[in-house]
């Protein structure tokens, strides 16, 4: 398919208000796609293409940015080949070259088309077409229950790989798409509440946890490979050495951690934000050390935890990481809820988080 078809269904997409309208036209998209190009599509239409960054700057995008095609000629397949050429050029000479597969891909692309890569190349495409909306969309294009697709993008990490198995796959195979070790899962979001006795009553009985102002963490341990992502689910493992220590030594084979780590100081308590994620980011020098703790935990020695309750994956969390668990207390007294939140802001932390023992 031409890019060019892509990039005018965001335009309608973005000029849209109507939800479903957004969602037709998203849907339409995707059942007019070769199969093979969905990924590519789905990646490029949340700014997400599945090289990920492949370091462009503004400077390098400026500089390539020049003469345009006079009629639409991209294909979504080209595009997504000069994005391998991207990522996979390194070394002596890689600038040059980089620079050059560039401009190359920037001429053969219209005006509009050129406007688009640079936003999906800097991460600063704006477009009505939400993750959300795309998801209800995948959902419509398959004709498969919008659950279904939600939850197998979240366990696989892919929305491109779930929209192409929901569309040319079958149900079965969709609903079959489970927790894979050493293969990030989507994080879960958490909504707000006015105050702490007012999320007690909407959850009942709940683990109160302090909220750490920290950075979020996935672990993955398969035997004595530990991998580490982030919320995005970049891969930070050669960052996180003394993260991995922990993990290796706890008393399970296999094992996926949610959490946070952030950097403490001396009497335990949390350093600013700003060094929790200078020295999150770092390659190099690790004069701060990074202190993980773990508030779920989904799959254990070949057992998936994801639809057990939480009172059973909290059971599990105190019996292997006992003292990496986030500090809280289960409870369903709303005094006892506020004590454990003055506790966590006097401590340095942002206040709590509370979930029900049910989900």
């Amino acid at each position: 398919m031409l890019l060019d078809v892509l990039v005018r269904t965001l335009e309608a997409v973005a000029a849209t208000r109507s939800r479903l309208g957004k969602v037709n036209e998203l849907a339409d998209l995707l059942l007019r796609l070769d199969p093979a190009d969905i990924p590519t599509a789905v990646g490029l239409l949340t700014a997400k293409p599945r090289q990920g960054r492949v370091g462009i700057g503004w400077s390098g995008m400026r500089a390539a940015r020049g003469e345009s095609a006079p009629e639409p000629n991209l294909t979504i397949a080209h595009l997504d080949a000069a994005l391998d050429r991207l990522q996979a050029t390194a070394g002596a000479g890689s600038t040059v070259e980089r620079a050059a597969t560039l401009r190359t891909l920037m001429e053969e692309a219209t005006e509009r088309e050129q406007a688009f890569i640079a936003g999906v190349l800097l991460g600063e495409l704006r477009t009505g077409a939400l993750e959300g909306v795309l998801t209800d969309a995948v959902a419509r294009a398959a004709g498969r229950p919008v659950e279904a697709v939600r939850r197998a993008a979240m366990l696989s990490g892919d929305l491109g790989w779930a929209a192409l198995l929901a569309i040319t796959g079958t149900a079965a195979q969709l609903d079959a798409v489970g927790l894979v070790v050493g293969r990030p899962v989507q994080p879960m979001l958490a909504a707000t509440a006015a105050s702490v006795s007012e999320a007690l009553e909407a959850t009942g009985e709940a683990s109160v946890e302090y909220k750490l102002d920290g950075a979020r963490i996935q672990v993955h341990r398969a035997g004595d490979d530990v991998r580490i992502y982030t919320r995005t689910l970049a891969e930070v493992t050669h960052r996180l050495p003394e993260v991995v220590e922990v993990v290796r030594g706890l008393p399970v084979r296999d094992v996926i951690l949610d959490g946070e780590t952030l950097a403490l100081d001396e009497d335990g308590g949390p350093r600013p934000f700003q060094e929790t994620m200078s020295r999150f980011g770092a390659n190099a020098a690790r004069t701060t050390p990074l202190h993980p703790w773990f508030f779920d935990v989904l799959h254990i020695d070949g057992r998936d935890l994801l639809d057990e309750p939480l009172s059973t994956r909290i059971g599990v969390l105190e019996r292997i990481a006992p003292g990496y668990r986030i500090p809280g207390k289960i409870t369903v007294d709303a005094a006892v809820a506020e004590s454990v939140s003055r506790d966590a802001l006097a401590a340095g932390h942002e206040g709590v988080v509370i979930n029900s023992l049910l989900n």
